[in-house]
C-alpha cells in the first residue's frame, strides 16, 4: 500500500514536471509541414482536441471572444484525428485558417501521450518563455482565460 502511494505521487509530480516547459516535439501543420511549437514567440494556448466534441467546438467559440480581445497570443489546435477530417474541419470552421491560430496534426500522438491528455478539450498555456502558466482539463470561458493572461502580461 505505501509502494502504491509513493509511486502514484512520484507519477504525478514527475507528469508535472514534464508540463512546466514546452517540450521540442514536432508537429505537423496540416500540409505536412514539420515544425516545432516551441519556436513559437509570445504567449500560446496549445488546446487538444476533437472537431466532433461538443465542449471543444463550444471551447472554440470562447477563444472567438477571447481573440476580439486579445490579438496578440497564439492559439494552436492539436488533434490526432485523420488529416482529411481535420482538412474538412478547419473548412466549415475558419478560426484556424486566422492569422495566429492554426490547426496542426498529432498523427503520432507524441504530444498528446507527452502530455497525458485524457479528455478534450486540454489548454496549456504557455508564457514567451515556454513556461508552463496553466493547464486546464475541459472547457473554460473566455473572461476566465482573459484573467489568466492578464496576470502574465
Amino acid at each position: 500500500m505505501a509502494y502504491s502511494f509513493v509511486n502514484s505521487y512520484y507519477t504525478k509530480h514527475t507528469r508535472e514536471a514534464e508540463l512546466i516547459e514546452l517540450p521540442d516535439i514536432p508537429l505537423h501543420d496540416l500540409s505536412g509541414n514539420n515544425f516545432n511549437i516551441e519556436q513559437l514567440e509570445g504567449l500560446k494556448i496549445l488546446v487538444f482536441m476533437d472537431p466532433d466534441c461538443i465542449y471543444c467546438k463550444n471551447q472554440i467559440k470562447e477563444f472567438k471572444e477571447l481573440r476580439k480581445r486579445l490579438s496578440y497570443l497564439t492559439i494552436v489546435g492539436i488533434s490526432e484525428q485523420p488529416l482529411e477530417k481535420l482538412k474538412d474541419y478547419i473548412n466549415t470552421e475558419p478560426f484556424f485558417n486566422e492569422p495566429k491560430n492554426f490547426m496542426t496534426h498529432d498523427y503520432t500522438s507524441k504530444m498528446a501521450d507527452h502530455f497525458w491528455i485524457g479528455t478534450t478539450p486540454h489548454l496549456l498555456i504557455y508564457d514567451e518563455n515556454n513556461q508552463l502558466i496553466k493547464q486546464n482539463k475541459g472547457f473554460i470561458n473566455a473572461d476566465k482565460l482573459i484573467a489568466i493572461l492578464e496576470k502574465v502580461q
